[in-house]
Order: C-alpha cells, then structure tokens, then sequence
C-alpha cells in the first residue's frame, strides 16, 4: 500500500473491516470478493482515469467521488426504516436510522 492510500484512508477514518487488498485481481472477482467477505472499499484495483487505485462495492473510484464513503456506508448499514407524522403540521416523514427507534423519536420530537 503506497504512502497515498494510506493518507487516504486516515484522513476519511477507512475502517480495516471495510477494505479489501485487490492487487492482481480483475474487479469482478474484486467485487464478488468483497460482498462475500462484508468489504466495502478495495485498493490496489486497476487504475481509474485520473491514475487513483481504490475503489468502492459498485467499481466506482473513491479518490474521485469521496461522496461515495458516506453513500456506501449507509447503503449497507443496518438499521430500521420508518415513518412518523404530525397530525398538527399535516406532514409525514420517511426516514432510515441506525439508532434506536426511542432514540430518533426523541430527536424528531426535539
């Protein structure tokens, strides 16, 4: 792993379970490698356009979209999904939550 990536990692707090060492593999197996193994971000995969070598679960380059970290994150987070309502302001709300349901009732209520 190269001075780069593991500035990278530090800086974004890349958790060791998340990350998966692709080198010399081709990013199918990468991928399939990953879901099998509950990974998240591989490095040492083939290069993306602007020569970065790391990778999230869909192929798609991290040092290029840091977006991604929060966006795969919460996709495969557990949690609960749920809905809540407000008779007085005549509104619903849709939402997701890795807390407890107490929990984000107090939040949305404060």
């Amino acid at each position: 792993m190269d001075k780069e990536i593991e500035d990278f990692i530090k800086y974004h707090k890349l958790e060791e379970h998340e990350l998966y060492d692709a080198k010399n593999q081709y990013i199918k197996v990468v991928i399939s490698e990953m879901k099998a193994q509950n990974r998240y971000f591989a490095y040492n995969t083939n290069t993306c356009m602007r020569g970065h070598h790391f990778r999230d679960i869909k192929g798609d380059c991290i040092m290029c979209r840091t977006s991604n970290i929060s966006f795969i994150r919460r996709l495969y987070a557990p949690g609960l999904i749920y809905i809540t309502g407000s008779k007085l302001k005549q509104m619903i709300k849709v939402g997701f939550t890795t807390m407890s349901i107490d929990g984000r009732v107090k939040r949305l209520n404060f």
